[in-house]
């Protein structure tokens, strides 16, 4: 999977609805996932020369729920312009959305909110989780070949195969430009 451009097209597809003030709320940085979606999300706002600023990143210690809820308390403690927020996981989007509720910041009214993964319960969160969705099924059926052609010796060396996630546009996130 390439987290990297899953994390920079989810932060260019805020930039491209008119978003500057984007917030992130990562899971461990010290998982490739969680760090290569961080910087995605750094090379997207440099590329579209927006100034990455370290009061807009929540650095997460895990990717659930609870996760979200502390990134948006540290979000919006450090950064009261946030228009959109990147939850690096549809776990951690999950919780942010339930605390952004919990303050009464209505999504995507006052605040857009984007996730990774597109989880069957995005679907069902009010408003419906716009996300960045992984084929799983195809990545497990990936994996599976590439397991089955080791096991037979058919690949002796490391295997680099890219994945892509792709946006899902559901309603939480507003675009700003037809205001």
């Amino acid at each position: 999977m390439d987290n990297v451009e899953g994390g920079r097209e989810a932060t260019n597809k805020l930039i491209e609805w008119g978003h500057r003030k984007i917030g992130i709320i990562t899971g461990p940085i010290e998982t490739h996932t969680f760090y290569d979606r961080l910087i995605g999300y750094q090379m997207a706002l440099k590329e579209n020369n927006i100034e990455v600023q370290e009061d807009l990143i929540a650095y997460g210690e895990d990717f659930r729920q609870q996760n979200g809820v502390q990134g948006v308390t540290t979000l919006l403690g450090k950064n009261k312009n946030v228009t959109a927020i990147f939850a690096c996981d549809d776990f951690i989007a999950l919780g942010a959305l339930n605390k952004l509720h919990e303050l009464g910041i209505r999504v995507p009214e006052d605040i857009s909110l984007i996730g990774y993964t597109d989880l069957p319960i995005a679907v069902q969160t009010m408003p419906p989780l716009t996300t960045m969705k992984v084929d799983r099924v195809a990545l497990g059926e990936m994996v599976a070949r590439l397991a089955l052609d080791i096991m037979a010796g058919k690949i002796v060396k490391p295997v680099h195969i890219k994945m892509f996630a792709e946006v899902i546009v559901r309603e939480s996130v507003k675009n700003l430009n037809n205001q």
